[in-house]
């Protein structure tokens, strides 16, 4: 937010990181869910609950750099 309480335009690097975050867990997720529905070993079940969790925390990492500012330090 502004000084006047008005949403700022966000950086290209900010539109950037996000939407890298983002495609990575959409690519994640599509890719868990495309191994789980072929899994037939808890083997397979555990790498494709992997696949998941990492989706879910790159979806999480694109809300985070979506929210921050661009002055913040970057993971």
């Amino acid at each position: 937010m502004g000084t006047n309480g008005q949403a700022q335009p966000r950086s290209r690097r900010a539109r950037r990181d996000t939407i890298m975050w983002a495609l990575g867990g959409v690519l994640f997720a599509s890719a868990g869910t495309t191994s789980l529905m072929k899994a037939d070993a808890r083997h397979l079940v555990a790498g494709s609950c992997i696949l998941l969790i990492a989706a879910a925390l790159f979806v999480a990492r694109a809300i985070i750099s979506l929210r921050r500012d661009d002055d913040a330090n970057s993971w």
